[in-house]
């Protein structure tokens, strides 16, 4: 997290942070989360890191909140890990874990001052 808080240091509007099998941290203009999946899987984590980012970009494309954008994040990307080919995603478990994905705010939304610029 650390590093997260150094890259906002320096200039980063948004990190998103993999913990691998432990999901995902991500600090935002709009606060900090962390997302963990409900259970750990084991499989072929390939593919897992694209389903990721593509979940990610689907959901700042929808303009999603970071809560939602990070909960399909982590179901989608570990609905990968139990296939055996990368691109694959098991339909079943992602439909549980989009419901059992849990999401902890980590930090509140940081108050802007008149000397931030815009987002």
């Amino acid at each position: 997290m650390a590093a997260a808080i150094e890259l906002r240091r320096r200039g980063a509007r948004t990190v998103v942070a993999s913990a691998g099998p432990d999901g995902l941290r991500a600090i935002t203009p709009d606060g900090a989360w962390r997302a963990a999946p409900p259970e750990p899987l084991s499989g072929n984590p390939t593919g897992a890191g694209d389903a990721c980012v593509a979940a990610i970009a689907s959901g700042l494309a929808a303009r999603a909140a970071w809560p939602d954008i990070l909960r399909e994040a982590v179901a989608l990307s570990a609905a990968a890990v139990p296939c055996p080919v990368a691109g694959e995603v098991d339909a079943a478990v992602y439909s549980q874990f989009r419901r059992e994905v849990r999401v902890d705010e980590l930090a509140p939304p940081r108050r802007r001052t008149a000397t931030d610029s815009p987002a």
